[in-house]
Formats: C-alpha cells, sequence, structure tokens
C-alpha cells in the first residue's frame, strides 16, 4: 500500500525561526535596561532553540499519527519550558544550586529512553513516565534536604512547579500510549 507524502519544512525554517526569536531581546535591548543579555546567553538560547527545532521537525514528521505528533509537540515544548526556565530563574530556589543542576538530568532521561527504544511510541511513553516521577521525585527530595532557615522556596512553590512539568511529561505519555494501542489495530503501515 502506498502512503501519501507529507510535507515536511526545510531544515533551513529552524534556523530562521531561531534567528527571528533571538532577535526579540536583541531588539528589546536596544530599548530598555532590564533586557541585559551577552554572547553566552544568545548562544545558549540559540542551541536550546534549534535542538529544540531539530527534535520537532524530526519527531513531529517521523509518523502519520495525530497521536504521535501531538504526543511529540507535548513532550518537546514540555522539555524546551523546563530547560529554559530553570536557565532563567531556576526551578528550586535561584542560581545554579545542586536541585537545579540535577533537574538538568530529566531531558537526559528522555533522550536515553527515546533512543534506546528507537523512538517508539511504546519506548516515548515509558520515558515520558519516567521523566515525570523523576521530576516531582527531585522537587520533593530537594526540598526534604534543604536547610529549614535558608528555604527559598516553599513546598507549595515547589510542587506546583515539579507537578506542572510532570502534568505535561504525563499527558505526552497519554498521548505516546494512544498511538501506540492505534499502531496495532491500524492497517496502514505508516502510522507505525
Amino acid at each position: 500500500m502506498e502512503t501519501s507524502k507529507i510535507y515536511q519544512p526545510p531544515v533551513y525554517w529552524v534556523f530562521i525561526v531561531t534567528g527571528f526569536a533571538l532577535s526579540i531581546p536583541l531588539i528589546a535591548m536596544q530599548f530598555t535596561v532590564k533586557v541585559n543579555w551577552d554572547l553566552l546567553d544568545f548562544s545558549v538560547a540559540g542551541l536550546l532553540l534549534v535542538s529544540s527545532g531539530l527534535a520537532f521537525r524530526w519527531l513531529v514528521w517521523k509518523s502519520n499519527d495525530p497521536w504521535f505528533r501531538i504526543g511529540s509537540i507535548i513532550g518537546i515544548l514540555a522539555v524546551f519550558l523546563l530547560i529554559w526556565s530553570n536557565l532563567a530563574v531556576g526551578l528550586i530556589g535561584c542560581g545554579p544550586n545542586l536541585p537545579n543542576l540535577l533537574f538538568g538530568l530529566i531531558p537526559l532521561i528522555g533522550i536515553i529512553g527515546a533512543i534506546r527504544s528507537h523512538f517508539s511510541s511504546k519506548g516515548l511513553f515509558g520515558s515520558m513516565v519516567t521523566m515525570a516521577i523523576a521530576t516531582l521525585t527531585m522537587g520533593i527530595v530537594s526540598f526534604l534536604l534543604s536547610d529549614l532557615k535558608n528555604r527559598e522556596s516553599s513546598f507549595t512553590a515547589i510542587l506546583l512547579v515539579t507537578g506542572f512539568f510532570s502534568f505535561l511529561f504525563l499527558v505526552s505519555a497519554l498521548f505516546f500510549k494512544v498511538s501506540e494501542k492505534r499502531k496495532g489495530r491500524s492497517p496502514n503501515p505508516s502510522t507505525r
């Protein structure tokens, strides 16, 4: 059975969109002192945007299955927001403290799980569930191990932040689970 070819935008669009996104703080710096990015800020933001864009481009067009695509979009968006917010203000307290550095391991869990499973729906489901559990666990353990007198974040704040990211990872996992179930029933091999 012949499958229809899906339009896939050229790779250079990732770089065009990244350039446009990076021009926003560059322009804002001309009008206010509140936006003060240096070369490192632009480099890290550019790397994060390009890598997210390339992952998005590859995963979304890997399958014709809309459930797989939506799961991919939500998962990539969740990882992007996790890294961006952790770099910008920190998820636990401020700055490069140990808990915030450990949150950098969460995307690695997803990357390793995705590669080991060959980016299958079933494997991505497991990766996203593992990332959700790891995010919540890391937040709770970080709070419990922090100094009572010098706590920068309340338990409620930590639970809300880690719960938000865990929720996004679980929603992504749900879409991958539906994709996996549909794959078994689909006669069209392009949805696998």
